[in-house]
């Protein structure tokens, strides 16, 4: 059976449950050490590296992109904004992080704007959230 991003229809829920699960998988001491070694071992063998990333991780980040374009569809993402893009600001490294190799919850990071890809209008816009809405 092949993998499926869940969609409850709340996106923000569905992507965090996602990141804090996968967060999870890599913090398992089962999967760490071999998870690590086979990073390592992509980095200096180059066919290897494309067959991690073709076999194991496009794939996962193909069902981020999917649920990231079934949202815009439901109105849950603004049009304008570019799946792939997003989903960049999701698995990316906060620069906040320092120089710690344990993996950080997605909650932890703060967002850096006052717009959320979430979002039809900006967080500013939202009353009472002690921010002036923008004129």
């Amino acid at each position: 059976m092949p993998y499926a991003f869940p969609d409850t229809g709340d996106v923000a829920a569905d992507v965090k449950g996602v990141l804090r699960a996968t967060v999870d998988q890599l913090r398992d001491p089962r999967f760490e050490a071999p998870s690590r070694a086979l990073a390592a071992e992509g980095v200096v063998n180059e066919q290897l590296g494309r067959e991690l990333v073709a076999k194991l991780m496009q794939p996962s980040l193909d069902l981020y992109i999917g649920r990231l374009r079934a949202a815009q569809d439901a109105g849950q993402v603004r049009p304008e904004v570019d799946p792939r893009i997003a989903l960049e600001f999701f698995i990316s490294r906060s620069p906040s992080a320092g120089s710690s190799t344990r993996a950080r919850s997605p909650t932890s990071t703060p967002t850096p704007s006052s717009t959320t890809p979430f979002t039809a209008s900006p967080r500013a816009e939202r009353p009472g959230r002690g921010v002036p809405a923008r004129p």
